[in-house]
């Protein structure tokens, strides 16, 4: 310094918390400096909502018909069943999905009958009087629709009151698929397809041979069946499985007549007539009041 004295600095700084006599928050926003930017106003969050899962359409696939046979005809919803006095047609609606919940919605209308208690999926038409019934049922925007005639019963000319045919055409094998010897005395042969039914259901003695063997098998399991051999085919109560329709058609020769029987409940005879859409219907029947037949014949 001019005058001689030493100079003293402070170390010392102005508190920054206020600015000229202002709280320096309030300086830095509302300053002339423009030192803050302008804070966007954040937009409100909206809920995620989740995409509904896609639901099943329900529709109505068709109507299967119990106690009674689908007839062969330019309309394919005609079908036959015979007078049994005390005993009802069963009609069920084939639905996608096969539920419960969709049953319920099914709307079902028929000229005769009544729809079976404790059961959505069902409707109950009387044996009892010769007539014909006509059946619909709706699900959603499908429909379907069927005929029944109820007729006599006839016993029929080619299948006996067992179940077995009486007269078979001859020229060629005669087997009986899973027989147990009641076509013995019309000259079939039983025979097996499958290893685990080569014993017989009611003579635990009798070994079946099996009809897939080679054709140069020995006995118990061969001898096979050869291709296109058999002249005439039976079964009798006997499931219609897919290697059963497959060995079926690989041992029938030209012209061979296939005779099935089974309960009035079971649906294997109509199977018979969807299965082997190539042979002609020959005789549909109900030789016995507990069990329907159905006679075809191969080209």
């Amino acid at each position: 310094m001019t005058d001689g004295t030493t100079p003293v600095f402070s170390t010392s700084l102005h508190p920054l918390s206020t600015f000229p006599g202002s709280p320096y928050a309030t300086f830095v926003v509302h300053g002339p400096i423009g030192l803050a930017l302008p804070r966007a106003a954040k937009a409100p969050v909206r809920p995620r909502t989740p995409a509904p899962l896609p639901q099943p359409v329900a529709r109505l696939a068709g109507l299967t018909v119990m106690r009674g046979a689908q007839r062969r005809s330019p309309n394919e919803n005609v079908f036959l069943s015979t007078q049994i006095k005390n005993q009802d047609i069963i009609v069920r609606a084939r639905t996608e999905p096969d539920h419960w919940s969709v049953w319920t919605h099914i709307v079902w209308q028929c000229d005769g009958g009544r729809q079976i208690t404790g059961s959505p999926n069902g409707w109950a038409i009387p044996r009892a009087d010769l007539r014909t019934y006509h059946i619909s049922a709706s699900l959603g925007h499908t429909h379907a629709n069927l005929t029944i005639f109820v007729v006599k019963r006839q016993a029929g000319k080619l299948v006996s009151a067992q179940g077995t045919p009486i007269k078979p055409r001859g020229g060629g094998r005669m087997i009986n698929i899973y027989g147990e010897g009641e076509t013995d005395s019309v000259k079939f042969e039983d025979y097996a397809l499958e290893k685990q039914y080569q014993v017989a259901h009611y003579n635990h003695r009798k070994l079946r041979p099996l009809s897939r063997e080679p054709v140069t098998s020995k006995p118990p399991d061969g001898p096979g069946l050869p291709d296109h051999c058999a002249s005439d085919i039976c079964m009798r109560s006997t499931l219609l499985a897919d290697i059963t329709i497959a060995e079926i058609r690989r041992i029938a020769g030209p012209g061979c007549r296939f005779t099935y029987a089974n309960n009035v409940e079971s649906t294997y005879p109509q199977d018979v007539l969807n299965e082997f859409r190539e042979a002609r219907e020959i005789e549909v029947c109900e030789p016995h009041s507990t069990f329907i037949a159905v006679v075809i014949e191969f080209p």
